[in-house]
Protein backbone atom coordinates (compact mmCIF):
# COMPACT_ATOMS: atom_id res chain seq x y z
CA UNK A 1 0.00 0.00 0.00
CA UNK A 2 2.77 2.41 0.93
CA UNK A 3 4.58 1.59 -2.34
CA UNK A 4 1.47 2.51 -4.36
CA UNK A 5 1.05 5.79 -2.52
CA UNK A 6 4.73 6.62 -3.07
CA UNK A 7 4.39 5.79 -6.78
CA UNK A 8 1.37 8.12 -7.17
CA UNK A 9 3.22 10.86 -5.28
CA UNK A 10 6.25 10.54 -7.60
CA UNK A 11 4.06 10.74 -10.70
CA UNK A 12 2.37 13.93 -9.45
CA UNK A 13 5.67 15.42 -8.30
CA UNK A 14 7.34 14.75 -11.65
CA UNK A 15 4.40 16.29 -13.51
CA UNK A 16 4.60 19.45 -11.40
CA UNK A 17 8.36 19.70 -11.85
CA UNK A 18 8.05 19.46 -15.66
CA UNK A 19 5.20 21.96 -16.07
CA UNK A 20 5.62 24.62 -13.38
CA UNK A 21 8.26 26.58 -15.28
CA UNK A 22 6.09 26.74 -18.40
CA UNK A 23 3.20 28.09 -16.37
CA UNK A 24 5.23 30.79 -14.60
CA UNK A 25 6.87 31.99 -17.82
CA UNK A 26 3.67 32.21 -19.91
CA UNK A 27 2.87 35.95 -19.96
CA UNK A 28 -0.11 35.47 -22.29
CA UNK A 29 -1.83 33.30 -19.69
CA UNK A 30 -1.05 35.95 -17.05
CA UNK A 31 -2.81 38.69 -19.05
CA UNK A 32 -5.89 36.57 -19.73
CA UNK A 33 -6.17 35.47 -16.10
CA UNK A 34 -5.61 39.03 -14.86
CA UNK A 35 -8.53 40.40 -16.90
CA UNK A 36 -10.70 37.39 -16.08
CA UNK A 37 -10.15 37.83 -12.33
CA UNK A 38 -10.94 41.55 -12.50
CA UNK A 39 -14.26 40.79 -14.21
CA UNK A 40 -15.02 37.97 -11.79
CA UNK A 41 -14.30 40.11 -8.71
CA UNK A 42 -16.34 42.98 -10.18
CA UNK A 43 -19.40 40.79 -10.78
CA UNK A 44 -19.09 39.27 -7.33
CA UNK A 45 -18.84 42.64 -5.59
CA UNK A 46 -21.76 44.08 -7.55
CA UNK A 47 -23.93 41.20 -6.32
CA UNK A 48 -22.94 41.91 -2.71
CA UNK A 49 -23.64 45.62 -3.19
CA UNK A 50 -26.99 44.87 -4.82
CA UNK A 51 -28.12 42.72 -1.88
CA UNK A 52 -27.00 45.29 0.71
CA UNK A 53 -29.79 47.50 2.07
CA UNK A 54 -29.74 51.02 3.46
CA UNK A 55 -28.92 51.02 7.16
CA UNK A 56 -28.22 53.29 10.13
CA UNK A 57 -26.70 56.62 9.01
CA UNK A 58 -27.89 56.11 5.43
CA UNK A 59 -31.38 57.18 6.53
CA UNK A 60 -30.06 60.25 8.37
CA UNK A 61 -27.82 61.48 5.57
CA UNK A 62 -30.68 61.16 3.10
CA UNK A 63 -32.14 64.26 4.76
CA UNK A 64 -31.00 67.84 5.10
CA UNK A 65 -32.62 70.14 7.69
CA UNK A 66 -35.80 68.08 7.86
CA UNK A 67 -36.33 67.40 4.13
CA UNK A 68 -34.90 64.95 1.61
CA UNK A 69 -31.63 66.13 0.09
CA UNK A 70 -32.33 67.36 -3.45
CA UNK A 71 -29.23 69.14 -4.70
CA UNK A 72 -25.69 70.38 -4.20
CA UNK A 73 -26.78 73.44 -2.19
CA UNK A 74 -28.49 71.18 0.35
CA UNK A 75 -25.28 69.19 0.66
CA UNK A 76 -23.10 72.28 1.08
CA UNK A 77 -25.36 73.68 3.80
CA UNK A 78 -25.56 70.29 5.50
CA UNK A 79 -21.78 69.78 5.50
CA UNK A 80 -21.15 73.33 6.74
CA UNK A 81 -23.35 72.51 9.72
CA UNK A 82 -21.69 69.08 10.02
CA UNK A 83 -18.20 70.61 10.15
CA UNK A 84 -19.02 72.89 13.07
CA UNK A 85 -21.42 70.64 14.97
CA UNK A 86 -20.38 67.01 14.43
CA UNK A 87 -17.10 66.23 12.62
CA UNK A 88 -14.60 67.18 9.93
CA UNK A 89 -15.17 64.48 7.30
CA UNK A 90 -17.01 66.74 4.89
CA UNK A 91 -15.39 65.13 1.81
CA UNK A 92 -16.56 61.61 2.63
CA UNK A 93 -20.02 62.65 3.78
CA UNK A 94 -20.53 64.86 0.73
CA UNK A 95 -19.86 61.81 -1.47
CA UNK A 96 -22.34 59.80 0.61
CA UNK A 97 -25.06 62.45 0.37
CA UNK A 98 -24.65 62.66 -3.39
CA UNK A 99 -25.24 58.90 -3.72
CA UNK A 100 -28.18 58.96 -1.32
CA UNK A 101 -30.03 61.41 -3.56
CA UNK A 102 -30.33 58.73 -6.25
CA UNK A 103 -31.57 55.17 -6.58
CA UNK A 104 -29.22 52.76 -4.79
CA UNK A 105 -28.36 51.12 -8.12
CA UNK A 106 -26.12 54.14 -8.84
CA UNK A 107 -24.15 53.54 -5.66
CA UNK A 108 -24.00 49.77 -6.26
CA UNK A 109 -22.30 50.29 -9.63
CA UNK A 110 -20.01 53.11 -8.46
CA UNK A 111 -18.99 51.28 -5.30
CA UNK A 112 -18.17 48.13 -7.27
CA UNK A 113 -15.78 50.16 -9.40
CA UNK A 114 -14.37 51.80 -6.25
CA UNK A 115 -13.58 48.36 -4.81
CA UNK A 116 -11.91 47.27 -8.04
CA UNK A 117 -10.00 50.56 -8.14
CA UNK A 118 -8.80 49.99 -4.57
CA UNK A 119 -7.49 46.55 -5.49
CA UNK A 120 -5.79 47.85 -8.63
CA UNK A 121 -4.22 50.90 -6.98
CA UNK A 122 -2.82 48.72 -4.17
CA UNK A 123 -1.54 46.37 -6.88
CA UNK A 124 0.11 49.25 -8.75
CA UNK A 125 1.82 50.59 -5.63
CA UNK A 126 3.25 47.12 -5.07
CA UNK A 127 4.42 46.52 -8.65
CA UNK A 128 5.20 50.07 -9.75
CA UNK A 129 4.82 49.21 -13.44
CA UNK A 130 2.51 47.51 -15.92
CA UNK A 131 3.16 43.83 -15.36
CA UNK A 132 0.60 41.09 -14.81
CA UNK A 133 0.59 38.95 -11.69
CA UNK A 134 -2.91 37.43 -11.47
CA UNK A 135 -2.06 35.66 -8.21
CA UNK A 136 -1.40 39.02 -6.52
CA UNK A 137 -4.78 40.29 -7.67
CA UNK A 138 -6.44 37.32 -5.99
CA UNK A 139 -4.28 37.71 -2.90
CA UNK A 140 -5.24 41.37 -2.42
CA UNK A 141 -8.92 40.53 -2.81
CA UNK A 142 -8.70 37.62 -0.37
CA UNK A 143 -6.86 39.66 2.27
CA UNK A 144 -9.55 42.34 2.04
CA UNK A 145 -12.16 39.62 2.61
CA UNK A 146 -10.37 37.84 5.44
CA UNK A 147 -8.65 40.67 7.28
CA UNK A 148 -11.23 43.45 7.54
CA UNK A 149 -12.97 42.86 10.89
CA UNK A 150 -16.10 44.63 9.59
CA UNK A 151 -16.11 43.90 5.85
CA UNK A 152 -19.69 45.03 5.24
CA UNK A 153 -19.28 48.34 7.05
CA UNK A 154 -16.20 49.23 5.00
CA UNK A 155 -17.04 47.92 1.53
CA UNK A 156 -20.86 47.79 1.27
CA UNK A 157 -22.57 50.27 3.62
CA UNK A 158 -23.23 53.53 1.74
CA UNK A 159 -22.05 55.98 4.42
CA UNK A 160 -19.40 53.55 5.66
CA UNK A 161 -17.92 52.88 2.23
CA UNK A 162 -17.81 56.59 1.38
CA UNK A 163 -15.78 57.12 4.55
CA UNK A 164 -13.64 54.02 4.80
CA UNK A 165 -13.28 52.74 1.22
CA UNK A 166 -13.50 55.90 -0.86
CA UNK A 167 -11.30 57.82 1.60
CA UNK A 168 -8.36 55.37 1.44
CA UNK A 169 -8.89 55.08 -2.31
CA UNK A 170 -8.39 58.85 -2.71
CA UNK A 171 -5.23 58.69 -0.58
CA UNK A 172 -3.68 55.79 -2.51
CA UNK A 173 -4.61 57.37 -5.84
CA UNK A 174 -2.96 60.60 -4.74
CA UNK A 175 0.23 58.68 -3.93
CA UNK A 176 0.42 57.13 -7.43
CA UNK A 177 2.55 59.96 -8.94
CA UNK A 178 4.96 59.65 -6.01
CA UNK A 179 5.26 55.92 -6.71
CA UNK A 180 5.89 56.67 -10.39
CA UNK A 181 8.53 59.28 -9.55
CA UNK A 182 10.52 56.72 -7.56
CA UNK A 183 11.84 55.08 -10.74
CA UNK A 184 12.26 58.28 -12.81
CA UNK A 185 15.02 60.87 -12.91
CA UNK A 186 12.80 63.51 -14.55
CA UNK A 187 9.74 65.08 -12.85
CA UNK A 188 6.43 63.29 -13.35
CA UNK A 189 4.69 66.70 -13.28
CA UNK A 190 6.89 69.38 -14.81
CA UNK A 191 4.34 72.15 -15.43
CA UNK A 192 4.13 74.73 -12.59
CA UNK A 193 0.39 75.32 -12.98
CA UNK A 194 -0.30 71.57 -12.88
CA UNK A 195 1.90 71.35 -9.78
CA UNK A 196 -0.27 73.92 -8.02
CA UNK A 197 -3.46 72.14 -9.13
CA UNK A 198 -2.00 68.90 -7.83
CA UNK A 199 -1.38 70.62 -4.50
CA UNK A 200 -5.02 71.71 -4.32
CA UNK A 201 -6.09 68.13 -4.95
CA UNK A 202 -3.90 67.20 -2.00
CA UNK A 203 -6.22 69.20 0.27
CA UNK A 204 -9.05 66.82 -0.67
CA UNK A 205 -6.88 63.71 -0.25
CA UNK A 206 -5.67 64.85 3.17
CA UNK A 207 -9.24 65.67 4.21
CA UNK A 208 -10.49 62.07 4.05
CA UNK A 209 -9.65 60.04 7.19
CA UNK A 210 -7.83 61.31 10.26
CA UNK A 211 -5.14 58.62 10.38
CA UNK A 212 -4.63 58.48 6.60
CA UNK A 213 -4.44 62.26 6.19
CA UNK A 214 -1.49 62.41 8.58
CA UNK A 215 0.05 59.28 7.07
CA UNK A 216 -0.24 60.75 3.56
CA UNK A 217 1.70 63.88 4.56
CA UNK A 218 4.39 61.84 6.29
CA UNK A 219 4.86 59.43 3.37
CA UNK A 220 5.15 62.32 0.93
CA UNK A 221 8.02 63.60 3.07
CA UNK A 222 9.63 60.15 2.94
CA UNK A 223 9.28 60.00 -0.85
CA UNK A 224 10.81 63.48 -1.20
CA UNK A 225 13.74 62.29 0.94
CA UNK A 226 14.18 59.24 -1.31
CA UNK A 227 14.19 61.41 -4.45
CA UNK A 228 16.86 63.59 -2.88
CA UNK A 229 18.99 60.57 -2.01
CA UNK A 230 18.65 59.10 -5.52
CA UNK A 231 18.75 62.20 -7.75
CA UNK A 232 19.63 65.16 -5.49
CA UNK A 233 16.42 66.88 -6.57
CA UNK A 234 13.32 68.26 -4.89
CA UNK A 235 10.40 68.59 -7.32
CA UNK A 236 7.91 71.46 -7.14
CA UNK A 237 4.86 69.22 -7.58
CA UNK A 238 5.98 67.08 -4.63
CA UNK A 239 6.23 70.10 -2.35
CA UNK A 240 2.82 71.38 -3.51
CA UNK A 241 1.34 67.98 -2.76
CA UNK A 242 2.90 68.00 0.69
CA UNK A 243 1.51 71.44 1.49
CA UNK A 244 -1.94 70.51 0.21
CA UNK A 245 -2.10 67.25 2.15
CA UNK A 246 -1.00 68.96 5.37
CA UNK A 247 -3.69 71.64 4.96
CA UNK A 248 -6.34 68.98 4.33
CA UNK A 249 -5.27 66.88 7.35
CA UNK A 250 -5.26 69.91 9.64
CA UNK A 251 -8.69 71.04 8.41
CA UNK A 252 -10.03 67.57 9.14
CA UNK A 253 -8.52 67.16 12.60
CA UNK A 254 -9.20 70.66 14.01
CA UNK A 255 -12.84 70.73 12.84
CA UNK A 256 -14.89 72.32 15.67
CA UNK A 257 -17.43 69.52 15.34
CA UNK A 258 -14.86 66.96 16.50
CA UNK A 259 -14.56 68.70 19.87
CA UNK A 260 -18.30 69.26 20.16
CA UNK A 261 -18.91 65.54 19.70
CA UNK A 262 -16.11 64.55 22.06
CA UNK A 263 -17.44 66.80 24.82
CA UNK A 264 -20.98 65.55 24.32
CA UNK A 265 -19.90 61.91 24.38
CA UNK A 266 -17.41 62.31 27.23
CA UNK A 267 -14.70 60.50 25.28
CA UNK A 268 -11.40 59.92 27.06
CA UNK A 269 -7.99 59.56 25.43
CA UNK A 270 -5.57 57.18 27.14
CA UNK A 271 -2.33 57.27 25.16
CA UNK A 272 -0.59 54.41 26.98
CA UNK A 273 -3.59 52.11 26.80
CA UNK A 274 -4.08 52.93 23.10
CA UNK A 275 -0.41 52.18 22.38
CA UNK A 276 -0.66 48.66 23.77
CA UNK A 277 -4.05 48.00 22.18
CA UNK A 278 -2.78 49.12 18.77
CA UNK A 279 0.39 47.01 19.11
CA UNK A 280 -1.77 43.95 19.79
CA UNK A 281 -3.45 44.43 16.39
CA UNK A 282 -0.37 42.99 14.68
CA UNK A 283 -1.04 39.67 16.38
CA UNK A 284 -4.77 39.47 15.67
CA UNK A 285 -5.75 36.79 13.16
CA UNK A 286 -8.62 38.81 11.71
CA UNK A 287 -6.45 41.80 10.82
CA UNK A 288 -2.66 41.96 10.37
CA UNK A 289 -1.41 38.56 11.47
CA UNK A 290 -2.09 36.82 8.13
CA UNK A 291 -0.58 39.47 5.80
CA UNK A 292 2.42 39.91 8.11
CA UNK A 293 2.96 36.13 8.12
CA UNK A 294 2.93 36.13 4.31
CA UNK A 295 5.27 39.13 4.33
CA UNK A 296 7.91 37.39 6.46
CA UNK A 297 7.49 34.14 4.51
CA UNK A 298 8.25 35.99 1.26
CA UNK A 299 11.35 37.57 2.78
CA UNK A 300 12.85 34.11 3.15
CA UNK A 301 12.63 33.53 -0.63
CA UNK A 302 13.72 36.98 -1.84
CA UNK A 303 16.76 37.40 -4.06
CA UNK A 304 19.92 38.55 -2.30
CA UNK A 305 20.12 41.77 -4.32
CA UNK A 306 16.57 42.86 -3.42
CA UNK A 307 16.15 46.59 -2.71
CA UNK A 308 13.90 46.98 0.32
CA UNK A 309 13.53 50.77 0.15
CA UNK A 310 10.08 50.87 -1.41
CA UNK A 311 8.86 48.05 0.85
CA UNK A 312 10.06 50.03 3.86
CA UNK A 313 8.06 53.08 2.78
CA UNK A 314 4.76 51.22 2.79
CA UNK A 315 5.44 49.21 5.93
CA UNK A 316 6.27 52.53 7.58
CA UNK A 317 2.92 53.79 6.28
CA UNK A 318 1.25 50.82 7.96
CA UNK A 319 2.84 51.66 11.30
CA UNK A 320 2.15 55.39 11.10
CA UNK A 321 -1.51 54.89 10.16
CA UNK A 322 -1.85 52.69 13.25
CA UNK A 323 0.08 54.61 15.86
CA UNK A 324 -1.25 58.08 15.04
CA UNK A 325 -4.49 56.72 16.48
CA UNK A 326 -3.02 56.71 20.00
CA UNK A 327 -4.22 60.31 20.10
CA UNK A 328 -7.84 59.29 19.37
CA UNK A 329 -10.39 57.84 21.79
CA UNK A 330 -10.11 54.47 20.01
CA UNK A 331 -9.11 52.87 16.69
CA UNK A 332 -12.39 51.78 15.11
CA UNK A 333 -12.36 48.54 13.09
CA UNK A 334 -13.87 50.26 10.07
CA UNK A 335 -10.97 52.75 9.95
CA UNK A 336 -8.34 50.05 9.40
CA UNK A 337 -8.46 49.57 5.61
CA UNK A 338 -5.60 51.99 4.94
CA UNK A 339 -3.37 50.21 7.45
CA UNK A 340 -4.17 46.83 5.91
CA UNK A 341 -3.61 48.18 2.38
CA UNK A 342 -0.12 49.46 3.25
CA UNK A 343 0.78 46.04 4.64
CA UNK A 344 -0.58 44.29 1.53
CA UNK A 345 1.52 46.57 -0.71
CA UNK A 346 4.61 45.42 1.19
CA UNK A 347 3.67 41.74 0.76
CA UNK A 348 2.95 42.05 -2.94
CA UNK A 349 6.11 44.03 -3.64
CA UNK A 350 8.21 41.28 -2.07
CA UNK A 351 6.49 38.77 -4.39
CA UNK A 352 8.07 40.51 -7.39
CA UNK A 353 11.53 39.92 -5.87
CA UNK A 354 11.13 36.21 -5.17
CA UNK A 355 13.69 33.83 -6.62
CA UNK A 356 11.47 31.68 -8.87
CA UNK A 357 14.39 29.52 -9.90
CA UNK A 358 13.82 27.69 -6.61
CA UNK A 359 11.60 24.68 -7.18
CA UNK A 360 10.51 24.72 -3.52
CA UNK A 361 9.23 28.27 -3.97
CA UNK A 362 7.26 27.31 -7.09
CA UNK A 363 5.57 24.52 -5.20
CA UNK A 364 4.87 26.87 -2.29
CA UNK A 365 3.25 29.41 -4.64
CA UNK A 366 1.21 26.66 -6.29
CA UNK A 367 -0.15 25.53 -2.93
CA UNK A 368 -0.77 29.16 -1.96
CA UNK A 369 -2.71 29.70 -5.19
CA UNK A 370 -4.94 26.70 -4.56
CA UNK A 371 -5.60 27.89 -1.00
CA UNK A 372 -6.38 31.44 -2.15
CA UNK A 373 -8.91 30.26 -4.73
CA UNK A 374 -10.54 27.76 -2.36
CA UNK A 375 -10.83 30.13 0.61
CA UNK A 376 -12.04 33.02 -1.58
CA UNK A 377 -14.86 30.93 -3.04
CA UNK A 378 -15.85 29.68 0.41
CA UNK A 379 -15.82 33.15 2.01
CA UNK A 380 -17.70 34.69 -0.91
CA UNK A 381 -20.49 32.11 -0.68
CA UNK A 382 -20.80 32.82 3.06
CA UNK A 383 -20.89 36.57 2.44
CA UNK A 384 -23.47 36.35 -0.35
CA UNK A 385 -25.78 34.08 1.64
CA UNK A 386 -25.64 36.19 4.80
CA UNK A 387 -26.16 39.48 2.97
CA UNK A 388 -29.01 38.08 0.87
CA UNK A 389 -30.77 36.62 3.91
CA UNK A 390 -30.48 39.94 5.76
CA UNK A 391 -31.99 41.71 2.74
CA UNK A 392 -34.93 39.29 2.58
CA UNK A 393 -35.74 39.96 6.24
CA UNK A 394 -35.31 43.71 5.71
CA UNK A 395 -37.64 43.68 2.68
CA UNK A 396 -40.32 42.00 4.78
CA UNK A 397 -39.89 44.68 7.47
CA UNK A 398 -40.12 47.55 4.97
CA UNK A 399 -43.13 45.98 3.25
CA UNK A 400 -44.87 45.71 6.63
CA UNK A 401 -44.13 49.38 7.45
CA UNK A 402 -45.49 50.58 4.10
CA UNK A 403 -48.60 48.43 4.46
CA UNK A 404 -49.30 49.84 7.93
CA UNK A 405 -48.73 53.34 6.59
CA UNK A 406 -51.27 52.79 3.78
CA UNK A 407 -53.82 51.75 6.41
CA UNK A 408 -53.20 54.94 8.38
CA UNK A 409 -51.28 53.22 11.19
CA UNK A 410 -48.30 55.51 11.79
CA UNK A 411 -47.00 53.89 14.99
CA UNK A 412 -45.51 50.67 13.67
CA UNK A 413 -44.09 47.61 15.41
CA UNK A 414 -41.56 45.55 13.44
CA UNK A 415 -39.43 42.50 13.98
CA UNK A 416 -35.73 42.98 14.73
CA UNK A 417 -33.20 42.07 12.06
CA UNK A 418 -29.67 41.17 13.09
CA UNK A 419 -26.78 40.17 10.78
CA UNK A 420 -25.23 36.73 10.85
CA UNK A 421 -21.63 37.69 10.01
CA UNK A 422 -19.19 40.58 9.55
CA UNK A 423 -19.91 40.59 5.82
CA UNK A 424 -23.32 42.19 6.42
CA UNK A 425 -23.17 46.00 6.46
CA UNK A 426 -25.14 46.32 9.71
CA UNK A 427 -22.76 44.06 11.66
CA UNK A 428 -22.02 45.73 15.04
CA UNK A 429 -24.13 48.77 14.11
CA UNK A 430 -27.31 47.71 15.92
CA UNK A 431 -30.88 47.62 14.71
CA UNK A 432 -34.13 49.36 15.50
CA UNK A 433 -34.74 49.10 19.25
CA UNK A 434 -37.82 49.16 21.49
CA UNK A 435 -37.10 52.83 22.26
CA UNK A 436 -39.10 54.95 19.81
CA UNK A 437 -36.91 57.96 20.63
CA UNK A 438 -33.64 56.26 19.64
CA UNK A 439 -31.98 57.97 16.67
CA UNK A 440 -32.02 54.79 14.58
CA UNK A 441 -35.77 54.43 15.13
CA UNK A 442 -36.38 58.09 14.32
CA UNK A 443 -34.32 58.11 11.13
CA UNK A 444 -35.96 54.88 9.86
CA UNK A 445 -39.46 56.22 10.65
CA UNK A 446 -38.77 59.55 8.95
CA UNK A 447 -37.37 57.84 5.84
CA UNK A 448 -40.50 55.74 5.34
CA UNK A 449 -42.94 58.44 6.41
CA UNK A 450 -44.40 57.04 9.63
CA UNK A 451 -44.58 58.60 13.08
CA UNK A 452 -42.76 56.00 15.16
CA UNK A 453 -41.26 52.55 14.72
CA UNK A 454 -40.04 50.06 17.31
CA UNK A 455 -39.53 46.35 17.93
CA UNK A 456 -41.49 44.26 20.42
Amino acid sequence: MEAKILKVYNIINNFINRNLSRFYENTKIDKVLFVFFILLIGVGMYILNHYTTLIADDYNYSFCFGHRTTGIMDILQSQYHHYFEWGGRVVAHSIAQIFLMYDKFVFDVANTFAYLAMILVVYFHAIGKFKFYPLLLLLINLLFFLCMPVFGQVFLWVVGACNYLWGPLLVFLYLVPYRLQYSKATPVIANKLLSVIFGLMGVIAGWTNENLGLTLAFLILVFIYLYWCEHKKVYLWCVCGLIGSVIGAIALIVAPGNFVRMNAGHYEINIFKNFFEITRLMFKGNFLLLPLSIFFSFILFCKKETDFKIVSVYMLGMLISMYVMIGAPYFADRAKLGTLAFCIVGCCNLYTHLDFTLLKLKKFILILTILIIGVTVSEYITARNDIRNYKLRNDIKVEHVLKEKSLGHLDVIVESNYPESRYVASYRLGDISNDVKHWRNNSFARYYGVKTVRVE
